[in-house]
């Protein structure tokens, strides 16, 4: 390659600016305690945002669940329930042409599953694109690298693995029951998938850290 070329990609394998400055920088004073809360609070912000998409997608897929396969199978309720003349009275005024009163319900339960998450999802993406417009108007902080390499995919690739987990077994156990299933599973496939992607984040995170480390 040319000698320009060799250097561009000599320079882009000493990785991200804040890794090198906390690998190889030395430390001139402490970090203080509003830079390492500070720093928590970003994360924690744009962890939250993302989640809060991951709802929103989350509800897309059991909106998809409930034209395929029914809305019982996304919001029917356990066999043997039962509700009230009134309450009955409220879900066919909402759908009069369900049939009966347990079909109601499980297109006004769908309904809900769907706008909340969905909702959820919106005000997520206000969120990332406040912190967009705020991160590109900031200035850059004085303590760079005050979390450790990774500590943003380790802890989603841990929530959203524990999340995945604890769906999917009660979607397992709403098809053993005949419940509604599918608002657990349309929830652990998402969280299946942001596992995932922040999991090969953190394993790039974790090789280009043996790459770096000094021999």
């Amino acid at each position: 390659m040319s000698e320009q070329e060799a250097q561009r990609q000599a320079i882009a394998r000493f990785g991200d600016p804040r890794t090198v400055a906390r690998r190889f920088a030395p430390r001139l004073s402490p970090v203080p305690t509003a830079a390492l809360l500070a720093a928590l609070l970003r994360a924690a912000t744009l962890l939250g945002a993302v989640a809060l998409v991951a709802i929103g997608v989350s509800g897309l897929i059991a909106e998809l669940f409930g034209d395929v396969f029914g809305a019982k199978f996304v919001s029917g309720d356990l066999p043997g329930t039962t509700y009230t003349p009134a309450r009955c009275a409220d879900f066919l005024e909402y759908f009069p042409r369900a049939g009966s009163c347990a079909h109601a319900a499980e297109l006004h339960h769908w309904g809900e599953v769907v706008q909340y998450r969905v909702a959820a999802g919106v005000l997520g993406l206000l969120v990332l694109g406040g912190y967009a417009l705020w991160h590109r108007r900031r200035r850059e902080p004085r303590y760079l690298g005050v979390l450790p390499d990774g500590f943003t995919a380790t802890v989603a690739t841990a929530l959203y693995g524990v999340a995945a987990a604890g769906l999917l077994l009660e979607g397992l156990n709403g098809l053993v029951e005949g419940s509604g299933s599918g608002q657990f599973l349309s929830g652990a496939i998402v969280s299946l998938v942001m596992a995932a992607v922040y999991g090969v984040s953190l394993y790039r995170t974790v090789l280009a850290r043996g790459e770096l480390t000094p021999a």
